[in-house]
C-alpha cells in the first residue's frame, strides 16, 4: 500500500470513528480496545482499514443508539467457542442432557474480523415465550443471536467495558446441540457463565432472546 493511500485511509478511519464515538459513546468498541483489554492475535493493517471503511452510516449509528444496541468489532481471527477464554464457564444437567463442548456446532459457528451490532439486553417482547413464538416477532433486519455471538458479546462487554451482562437472565440462542436442543446461556455471576440445552417449548420469565442486526 502506498504511503499516501495509507495516510488517506487512516485519516478517514479516524474521522469515521470520531463520528461513531460521538453518537454511540461507550457502545462503540473498537478493534484497538479489544486487543488492549483482551490480548490475542493483533489485527492486520488491512483489517484495521476495513473496520474503518465499513463502519455504519451516521443514520445507522443513530438507529443502533436508539435501539440500545452495541457496535463492536469481532476478533482478528475466525474463532469458535473453544477458542474463547471465559473464566469459570460451567454447565449443568437438564432434562435434555448435559451441554457438551464436543458438539459439532462448536466447530461450525465462528465470529471473525467484522462489525457486530447486538442488543445488550434481553429483548423484552421475547421473554416468557416459546421458540416458535419468539421466531415470529423478530424484526425484518434482525435475527436471533447464535451461541458464539452471544458469548463474544458477554466476553467483550466484561473485558473491555467492565459490564457483566445477563447476571439474572438467560439467552435462548439460535444454536442447536447434537441432540437437536436449543442452547441457552446466561446467569453470568461470580460462579461464571452457565450454558445448557433445553426444549423449544419451555418459557420462563428470565429467558429471552438477544438480537443481531443483519448488515
Amino acid at each position: 500500500m502506498e504511503k499516501s493511500t495509507k495516510h488517506s485511509l487512516d485519516f478517514q478511519r479516524m474521522v469515521n470513528y470520531d463520528i461513531a464515538r460521538k453518537i454511540l459513546g461507550k457502545d462503540l468498541i473498537l478493534p484497538e480496545e479489544i486487543i488492549s483489554s483482551c490480548g490475542g492475535e493483533a489485527y492486520t493493517e488491512d483489517q484495521i482499514f476495513s473496520f474503518g471503511q465499513n463502519i455504519p452510516s451516521p443514520e445507522r449509528l443513530e438507529w443502533i443508539r436508539n435501539k440500545g444496541f452495541v457496535l463492536m468489532a469481532g476478533p482478528s481471527l475466525e474463532m469458535g467457542l473453544l477458542d474463547f477464554k471465559i473464566p469459570n464457564t460451567y454447565s449443568y444437567s437438564t432434562g435434555c442432557g448435559r451441554y457438551n463442548f464436543s458438539d459439532q456446532f462448536v466447530e461450525k459457528e465462528k465470529v471473525g474480523p467484522r462489525w457486530y451490532v447486538m442488543s445488550k439486553k434481553i429483548i423484552p417482547e421475547t421473554i416468557s415465550k416459546t421458540w416458535e413464538q419468539q421466531k415470529l416477532i423478530v424484526p425484518k433486519e434482525e435475527r436471533i443471536s447464535s451461541l458464539v455471538e452471544s458469548v463474544w458479546l458477554i466476553k467483550i462487554m466484561r473485558s473491555v467495558r467492565g459490564v457483566s451482562l445477563f447476571e439474572n437472565k438467560f439467552i435462548r440462542t439460535s444454536s442447536l446441540n447434537d441432540m437437536g436442543h436449543r442452547i441457552i446461556i446466561g446467569h453470568y455471576d461470580e460462579k461464571g457463565l452457565c450454558l445448557f440445552a433445553n426444549w423449544d417449548k419451555i418459557k420462563i420469565e428470565s429467558l429471552g432472546n438477544v438480537y443481531v442486526f443483519e448488515q
